[in-house]
Parts: structure tokens; C-alpha cells; sequence
């Protein structure tokens, strides 16, 4: 698959150009047959969502990272609940 980073930046940065991504999806297509992942910046379900509409895949590090961080007690179940948040979003 072809990695598409969204944002330059720091990782954990936030997505807001939506349509950029969109563009550039629709442009990397014409070059290649090969799906087409979307990181970087995607740091909720809603995000994960929306990107969801163009992208293959999506994929979400810094967050999960920063749920698992946040929750030391039980940092299982919380990265289960945020990946199963995730997955409902984009309809998976």
C-alpha cells in the first residue's frame, strides 16, 4: 500500500485540511493502483471518519499512543476501546 502522510509537522499534530487530502487522494490514484493508507494527524474517530470517505485505510499512532499513556491503570482495554471507536467510525 502507499502511505499517505496528511500533515507535515510533528506527529500527534491536528488534521484540519480536509480537502487537500481529498485532492491529493484522487492525485496519487492516477499513478497507482495500490491502496492507499492516510496517517498522520488522525486523532479521533470523527477525524478517522471523514478521512475514511477517500482513504483505503487510516491509520491513527500518536492518539493511540497518547490513550494508552493515559490510562496506565487498565491501558488494555482503553487502546481496545479507542481501536473499536476508531473501527466503528469508518464503518469497519
Amino acid at each position: 500500500f502507499v502511505y499517505y502522510v496528511s500533515l507535515t509537522g510533528i506527529t500527534g499534530a491536528t488534521l484540519t485540511a480536509y480537502s487537500e487530502i481529498r485532492q491529493k487522494l484522487s492525485e496519487i490514484r492516477r499513478y497507482t493502483t495500490l491502496p492507499i493508507g492516510v496517517g498522520f494527524g488522525i486523532s479521533s474517530p470523527q477525524q478517522a471518519a471523514k478521512v475514511s470517505r477517500w482513504a483505503d485505510g487510516v491509520i491513527v499512532g500518536s492518539a493511540l499512543v497518547r490513550v494508552i499513556e493515559q490510562n496506565r491503570r487498565n491501558p488494555a482495554k482503553a487502546a481496545g476501546r479507542f481501536v473499536r471507536s476508531i473501527r466503528k467510525a469508518v464503518g469497519s
